[in-house]
């Protein structure tokens, strides 16, 4: 096992949702994958930091033991992250899409 387990997020344009997806790598070998469907009119609605805490919340009620060795702080910080990042470089399209 690793040192401490790794949080990835990535946000991926699915017409009107965007796929939130979270991977968790507890080994070199050993990927544990998340996926949720966000509407944009939601995450336009409550903003990116309410989104990343909802999201986290989502994550957490999942799989509970994972979000506890993982750190809901550090899935909150990668959903952020992935959220802020495909807002500024979507954004056209994201608005298009609403």
């Amino acid at each position: 096992m690793m040192a401490a387990p790794r949080v990835r997020a990535l946000v991926e344009t699915s017409k009107s949702v965007a796929e939130i997806r979270v991977l968790v790598q507890l080994a070199p070998d050993l990927v544990v994958p998340w996926r949720w469907d966000l509407p944009y009119l939601l995450w336009a609605a409550w903003g990116t930091e309410r989104t990343a805490r909802w999201l986290t919340d989502q994550f957490h009620k999942h799989d509970g033991e994972l979000s506890r060795l993982v750190g809901a702080e550090a899935v909150c910080q990668a959903l952020r992250r992935a959220l802020e990042v495909h807002h500024r470089f979507f954004r056209v399209a994201w608005l298009a899409s609403l």
